[in-house]
């Protein structure tokens, strides 16, 4: 007896041990986890892009209201005592500013019920309103019978008399609307008693009030059908050709991790980053400070663009082209690096030519398919692959000695600084005024040159943009 004791108190200590070291396995492995994973940046997405949907709402019914009596020991004659039924949810867009596309929203979407009446006056709960989340500046279109108004082609659709609507546009963050209306509670048949004493007490003999047997049914929720549109991708496009360094500079700026890889076409679909700047950032403009909640450009890092994208759709250019237009202001990226790497210091009127037949193809094919992106006020040119032209030297213009850099450095990148500022004035992308000049600018987002100044340079492009939309 005291060998089987011995042995049943070993293997419960030994149970125990083991139990003890697989927690705290578990609590470090939890802690390291915890501390050593980076959070995933807002723009980052594993889900394709998803500019435009097609949402069936189904707003919650209510609940219905309860048919109940009370029960009192010394009064079997109570009176009704069932409750009204809940509401039921409402479906409800709003705008927020970390989305960055409609790739959360499925595609039916069903409110909650609101709860039914209950005995002894109890009323069933309401349900929460759903919130669906979707970026600022998303355009909503009702899918209906065909109307006079505002009115969109409906590829979608198989029925020919139904057409589009544009109901509501979510310009602001917090801006919401509100889609299918929940169903009201049915009443239940204590409120229906009082309801029936209440008018017909004029007419009955007594005034007593007559127990009934009836309570209504909960309203059925609205069933509505919209299609969402993204009308703002985002504050900076990037527009260039294939591999010119987009997502390079994209992951640069910000968090977001598209593919790099040494080949044209890359990016298949859009990626979206976003730019963090500190509550207190100096203007560079102006000598005062941007006081506030902390501020945010959205990037969006485009597939590339070849000759003939809008007008034969060569490359699904105008996938591309329409994604385009919807950025406030665009970024032309040339591969600066690659033409010198491919001519030399010898050749710079070689270099000056590329130049501007690229930004002429890419401002071609920008204006054909929507002049409104002419606009050279917001427009900006960059040079990318700076390092391929300097691979010694880290080259930063903010710097009044550009990094120790000697004279011919100074001087070479001044040159180039003015071939392509000349190539953009000359095809019409910007300006040709004083003003403009800071409109070029230089930069390797592989090493990180100029960079600095490149995100002052977007600020102050983001905060003009804002004070054109107050006013």
């Amino acid at each position: 007896m005291n060998l089987c004791a011995t042995m049943v108190k070993s293997l419960l200590l030994r149970r125990h041990q083991l139990t003890s070291q697989i927690l705290t396995w578990l609590n470090y492995s939890n802690s390291y986890a915890s501390t050593n994973l980076k959070k995933r940046a807002p723009g980052h997405t594993l889900h394709p892009f998803v500019c435009s949907k097609r949402v069936v709402v189904k707003a919650g019914n209510g609940g219905n209201g309860c048919i109940a009596f009370r029960r009192v020991f010394c009064n079997p004659h109570c009176g009704p005592s069932g409750g009204d039924g809940g509401n039921g949810a409402h479906v409800i867009f709003k705008a927020v500013k970390n989305v960055c596309d409609l790739s959360n929203v499925t595609t039916i979407v069903n409110g909650d019920n609101g709860m039914n009446g209950l005995m002894d006056n109890c009323h069933g709960a309401s349900a929460d309103h759903l919130y669906l989340h979707v970026p600022v500046g998303t355009q909503i279109y009702s899918v209906g019978k065909r109307c006079v108004g505002n009115q969109i082609s409906n590829d979608n659709s198989n029925n020919e008399n139904s057409s589009t609507n544009l109901v509501r546009t979510l310009r602001k963050e917090g801006d919401i609307f509100l889609a299918a209306r929940g169903g009201a509670g049915g009443k239940g048949n204590a409120f229906m008693t009082h309801a029936t004493l209440a008018t017909d007490s004029m007419r009955l003999p007594s005034r007593k009030n007559t127990p009934l047997r009836i309570a209504e049914r909960g309203g059925e929720g609205q069933l509505c059908e919209y299609i969402l549109r993204m009308s703002k991708l985002a504050d900076l496009g990037f527009v260039g050709c294939p591999n010119a360094g987009k997502s390079t500079l994209l992951r640069s700026l910000t968090r977001a991790r598209p593919k790099v890889a040494p080949y044209p076409f890359t990016t298949l679909q859009p990626h979206i980053g976003i730019l963090n700047l500190p509550e207190n950032r100096v203007n560079s403009s102006s000598a005062s400070k941007v006081s506030g909640r902390a501020h945010s450009i959205a990037i969006a890092d485009l597939p590339g663009l070849i000759d003939g994208a809008a007008e034969y759709n060569k490359g699904l250019g105008i996938e591309f082209l329409s994604l385009i237009a919807d950025c406030s202001t665009l970024a032309y990226v040339i591969d600066y690096g690659t033409l010198w790497y491919n001519y030399g210091v010898n050749r710079l009127n070689d270099i000056e030519n590329e130049l501007v037949n690229q930004l002429s193809m890419l401002y071609y094919e920008v204006t054909t398919y929507d002049a409104n992106l002419g606009n050279q006020d917001k427009c900006i040119v960059l040079g990318s692959k700076l390092d391929l032209i300097f691979p010694y030297n880290k080259i930063n213009t903010d710097n009044t000695d550009v990094n120790n850099s000697n004279s011919k450095d100074v001087e070479l990148l001044q040159t180039l600084h003015r071939i392509l500022y000349k190539a953009a004035c000359s095809v019409g992308v910007i300006n040709d005024s004083p003003e403009s000049v800071d409109q070029v600018i230089l930069i390797s987002a592989k090493r990180g040159d100029n960079i600095p100044h490149l995100i002052s340079k977007l600020w102050n492009c983001v905060q003009n943009l804002e004070e054109d939309e107050k006013d």
